[in-house]
């Protein structure tokens, strides 16, 4: 979170009536929005109708309390014109709202002006509502109980106020008191437009491609305590954060920030918070007041916040709903007209008997694909039937991805791969949904295949036999749609796990000469560990290490309690990767054993999943692993045996 340099900083008067609004609870008192700003007494008085008031907001979600507009003359004082109207709310007072919930009057607020109620107020006290001619200046009123206010600013232009949540009043009081403050009028939200470093960037660069947004603005959200008044204007302030483990929780409501956002309604408008380490945005609750005001529900921590929206990308129809004029060329369809449009490329869907696919549709709210049927009839490439299997992709690099649904045999398992290389395909939408994303024409190749592939970015792959899952219905599915959510996960291991795992080769296996350590297993969507199946098995495929000899390479499984399973692994010289069978993961040993006969060259005929070789020699000295991270190519000497680094993804 970015941090002020110094420790003073001009803090703007209070731009917004303090309307406060919780979920389900309405704004109070229509036609008081902050549209204006404070001018000079010259520049009021050269209004000949303007008129002075002092707006009291009795902060009553109940409606016991109603709100009150006093009409005000220069030179009176604030306690003058609460007497002569006969407010008189006295702090200790104790009031009962509508639903029977119990308040003490604790005083009035004025926000960031902070007048003083005995002074003769000047036209310059008051803001210009832009109603009229109308000029204000706003009382909150504060009680204890159910609610606690917490004051706004408008720093960034970006006028706020918000509520704490009637849950959590302790919680916000030890917050409070970690702090050194008495109470929540001590500490206003202070809202300032911010930077982002560079693994927030990243991360909201990430979550806005993903989404086709398109970002508006990013603050600063804080709690600032006032500290004292500067000889210069200014307040001095600190700046305090709030955690989730604080166990508070808060509703945001923000005054005019259509201007602010630069958008006309807030209707397609989010937030998300930014964790300072680039973690994984967490999405806001977002809903409306009465007036329109974006309202973000259930805070729990300040820090930088980013208001977002749908990217706004031009179509490719005409009024007329007809397809713009266009050309094609190469397999690439541009609008000579309308060059925003960027290049479509041309996807060409080539699916086996038995495989159907729908119309693919974009993720977002424009078009990301034309069907052949959409085109000229005149043009070669016309289908007059809809899902011809011949569509354009929008290639404008949004980030956004065209979804293609396809059913298959329950039987079997989806085999898809884009013939020209130009662009990915994936599952993350969904077992029977293919993401495609392209940068030049390309034809989708589906296929039943009888069994499920999942590689990663290490060049590992794993392969599963394709069966059918009954469901609860009765009905049938291919278990494809299970294991093709899966991600593989093959990791370098080092530290204590690789050392034990040394040490059990070692001790089991004799000649040893370089090893390395791996963490292997699944994890689902969620990214919790998956365990295969009872009964089932996977075969999995590694590249051979650099520096290790396809001669002699074995793959080792090491229990918990350090007994060695051979895995019985097969090696394909050409494609130097090594291949085993499985029916569970943990960590694995690819290990160079000196004087061992080559890997097998043809399918292993066990699963390794049989008792520790009790013939195996115990003669392997544990004092010949490297120490931890060591690279394979830089070892030298006979015995010596490696570890690698770990990488998380």
């Amino acid at each position: 979170m970015r941090r002020w340099n110094g420790a003073a900083r001009r803090v703007a008067p209070l731009a917004a009536a303090l309307l406060l609004a919780t979920s389900g609870v309405a704004a109070v008192t229509a036609g008081l929005a902050p549209t204006g700003a404070w001018a000079d007494d010259a520049a009021v008085s050269a209004q000949a109708d303007a008129s002075y008031q002092l707006s009291l907001y009795l902060n009553d979600p109940t409606g016991t309390l109603p709100n009150q507009s006093l009409s005000v003359t220069l030179g009176e004082t604030i306690d003058e014109v609460l007497t002569r109207y006969s407010i008189d709310y006295t702090a200790g007072q104790t009031v009962t709202f509508n639903d029977g919930t119990v308040h003490t009057f604790q005083g009035w607020t004025t926000g960031f002006e902070q007048i003083a109620f005995d002074k003769e107020l000047a036209a310059s006290d008051f803001r210009d509502t832009g109603s009229n001619g109308i000029h204000e200046i706003v009382l909150t009123a504060r009680w204890t109980g159910a609610t606690t206010l917490i004051a706004a600013s408008n720093a960034s232009e970006i006028p706020a106020n918000g509520r704490v949540d009637a849950s959590c009043i302790d919680a916000w009081q030890a917050f409070c008191d970690r702090i050194g403050g008495a109470g929540a009028n001590e500490y206003p939200i202070a809202v300032n437009t911010t930077t982002l470093n560079a693994a927030q960037q990243q991360a909201y660069d990430t979550h806005l491609a993903n989404g086709g947004f398109e970002g508006l603005k990013t603050v600063d959200i804080a709690f600032d305590e006032y500290l004292t008044d500067g000889s210069d204007g200014t307040l001095d302030v600190a700046q305090h954060d709030l955690a989730a483990s604080d166990g508070v929780t808060f509703d945001l409501t923000f005054f005019g920030l259509e201007d602010a956002l630069g958008v006309d309604d807030l209707t397609d408008v989010w937030a998300m918070r930014l964790p300072e380490d680039g973690g994984e945005p967490e999405t806001m609750s977002i809903t409306h007041d009465a007036s329109g005001n974006l309202v973000i529900n259930d805070m729990t921590a300040t820090g930088t916040y980013a208001f977002y929206t749908y990217k706004n990308v031009a179509e490719p129809w005409g009024a007329d709903g007809n397809l713009l004029p266009y050309t094609i060329e190469n397999g690439v369809m541009t609008f000579p007209d309308h060059p925003e449009l960027g290049a479509w490329y041309q996807l060409t869907v080539e699916a086996d008997e038995g495989i159907s696919f729908d119309t693919p549709g974009g993720s977002s709210a424009w078009t990301m694909t034309i069907d052949a049927c959409r085109l000229d009839e005149d043009d070669p490439l016309f289908s007059s039937q809809p899902n011809s299997g011949i569509y354009f992709v929008r290639g404008d690099g949004q980030g956004m991805s065209t979804n293609l649904l396809v059913e298959y045999p329950t039987d079997k398992a989806l085999s898809y791969e884009l013939s020209s290389g130009a662009g990915t395909v994936s599952r993350v939408g969904g077992p029977n949904t293919l993401s495609i994303n392209l940068s030049a024409p390309s034809t989708l190749k589906l296929r039943a295949a009888s069994e499920t592939v999942i590689a990663n970015e290490d060049g590992a792959m794993l392969t599963h036999q394709a069966g059918t899952v009954a469901g609860e219905d009765g009905s049938s599915y291919s278990d494809d749609a299970i294991w093709s959510m899966l991600t593989l996960v093959t990791d370098w291991l080092d530290g204590d796990v690789a050392t034990a795992a040394g040490d059990a080769i070692n001790a089991a296996i004799a000649g040893v000469t370089k090893m390395y350590v791996y963490d292997i297993h699944l994890e689902d969507p969620t990214g919790a560990e998956f365990e295969i199946p009872a009964g089932d098995q996977v075969t999995a495929t590694m590249r051979v290490p650099l520096g290790m000899s396809l001669e002699g390479l074995r793959v080792f499984h090491v229990a918990d309690d350090g007994t060695v399973t051979d895995m019985n692994a097969t090696v394909n010289a050409d494609a130097g990767t090594v291949s085993f069978t499985t029916s569970h993961f943990s960590t694995f040993v690819l290990a160079n054993v000196a004087g061992a006969a080559g890997g097998q060259t043809d399918s292993p005929t066990g699963n390794g999943n049989g008792p520790a070789n009790d013939t195996l020699a115990s003669t392997g000295d544990a004092s010949l692993i490297a120490c931890a991270g060591a690279a394979v190519t830089g070892l030298a000497g006979a015995g010596l045996v490696a570890v690698g680094s770990k990488r998380r993804k």
